[in-house]
């Protein structure tokens, strides 16, 4: 809609587009907001789908990198607004990491299961060296992990990193009760479950209560107690975002609710 709305007002890079904005074009995007993608990354997500699609708007070199770029600006603008809750969290996970960065610290935490999780990205310093190779003299360069905080990346890598472990607990979980209930066979990978057909039923149930009973705690305040602890009293965290009003419950009666 926004799309056609710049056309009619004659925006040069909505006229190049208007007709081929569909699900795929935005669902890389959507999918990976809230695991940290930058503006820059859908830029380069959406010039992949235009392309494999075989460049349906025939636009020249010059012209894919604003284009693109102007669309992943768009597709951002409306994941804010429709999924406003995952924008809200990831902003206020990013700002709770940059608030312990400036410390100097590492960020750490512990999973629903139990497992402590440290995030300590240092910064890398670059040398330069030569080698010969049959005689042939080669220019490398080696990479070394410095002292030194790299705050970028550990704002950057906060919100990917708690919802995976989060993911990982959540399948931790999910496996437990599946044994509790009789089950030994599993083909798990990430956030996709596996076992015999005769047994998916099982499995479905199991995944999706442990779900419910996982989520219905206060997982992000859990977070902010823990790491509040962890670094000075003046330290100041964002305001939490605001909760929902989703009802978990309804997870239960979701058919499509994992794969």
């Amino acid at each position: 809609e926004w799309v056609a709305r710049d056309a009619l007002e004659g925006n040069e890079y909505a006229l190049k587009v208007d007709g081929i904005i569909d699900r795929s074009l935005v669902k890389q995007p959507v999918m990976t907001l809230p695991y940290g993608a930058t503006l820059k990354g859908m830029q380069d997500q959406i010039e992949d789908v235009i392309k494999r699609k075989g460049n349906p708007t025939s636009l020249d070199t010059r012209s894919m990198w604003p284009v693109c770029g102007y669309l992943a600006q768009l597709t951002y603008e409306a994941i804010s607004q429709v999924v406003i809750a995952a924008v809200a969290a990831m902003s206020w996970l990013q700002g709770v990491a940059k608030a312990v960065a400036g410390e100097e610290s590492a960020i750490c935490w512990t999973t629903p299961v139990g497992l402590p999780v440290r995030q300590e990205y240092r910064e890398f310093t670059s040398h330069r060296i030569y080698i010969y190779i049959d005689g042939v003299k080669q220019r490398m360069t080696i990479s070394e992990e410095g002292r030194k905080l790299d705050k970028r990346r550990q704002r950057a890598g906060i919100a990917p990193n708690l919802v995976h472990s989060f993911d990982a607990a959540h399948m931790m979980k999910t496996v437990n009760r599946c044994v509790d209930m009789g089950l030994d066979s599993f083909a798990m990978i990430h956030d996709s479950y596996g076992t015999h057909a005769c047994d998916v039923p099982a499995l479905h149930e199991a995944l999706r209560e442990s779900f419910v009973e996982m989520y219905s705690a206060d997982l992000l305040g859990r977070f902010r107690d823990e790491v509040a602890a962890q670094v000075s009293p003046d330290v100041e965290f964002p305001p939490m975002p605001p909760v929902g009003s989703l009802d978990l419950e309804a997870v239960l009666e979701s058919p499509y609710f994992f794969a």
